[in-house]
């Protein structure tokens, strides 16, 4: 009898403990709404993720006119995708960043401008991509360095929004494998036919 209740008593505690923690370790916990899109899927809406609103070249400091926010659905984010405008304003990019995708920490330095206005900077007219369509791409599983043979054991293929898919984005594993980077392909990003050395 002891037994029981102590065991009752510790997992109501743990129980107690994980809903203090999660909170404070993740965020408030987002409330999830239920979108039926057309055919058999249903949509389920996660955290809003940061978005770029126009292409970002390489060593472009991020300004708020230059990202947005967008609702994204769990089974379509990008795992290392930020959800906070702060985090990414006055950061430089380390790779070109496309209109329309989701900004991922990799692909920013961790130096950050002290300024964080640009002169003459407009907010770009932009609409948050739909996440009705669907593209599995390849992803740089670590960190590749230019001038590596791209192995098995560093991409993987995920499923994103069609409409955040990069431009030429490689989309199977075999086109990858074996061709050598042309440039720096930051853990979690797309890898893109151009970043690739010839088939």
């Amino acid at each position: 009898m002891n037994r029981l209740r102590l065991f009752l008593i510790l997992l109501v505690g743990g129980t107690l403990c994980l809903l203090v923690a999660v909170p404070i370790y993740y965020g408030p916990i987002q409330t999830m709404t239920v979108i039926a899109s057309p055919g058999p899927d249903v949509i389920w809406w996660g955290p809003e993720l940061v978005v770029a609103t126009r292409d970002l070249p390489i060593g472009t400091t991020i300004f708020p006119g230059m990202i947005t926010t967008c609702p994204w659905s769990y089974g379509l984010a990008p795992e290392l995708s930020l959800v906070s405008l702060d985090a990414v304003v006055g950061r430089k990019t380390r790779v070109e960043i496309f209109r329309g995708t989701t900004v991922i920490v990799t692909q920013l330095s961790d130096e950050t401008s002290a300024s964080h206005t640009a002169p003459g900077t407009q907010t770009a007219s932009f609409t948050c991509p739909s996440m009705d369509r669907r593209a599995d791409i390849v992803l740089a599983h670590r960190e590749i360095k230019q001038g590596e043979t791209i192995s098995k054991e560093s991409v993987s293929t995920e499923t994103w929004a069609l409409a955040a898919v990069p431009p030429g984005a490689a989309k199977t594993s075999q086109n990858v494998i074996g061709r050598t980077a042309l440039s720096l392909i930051p853990n979690g990003t797309a890898i893109l036919d151009s970043q690739l050395s010839g088939s």
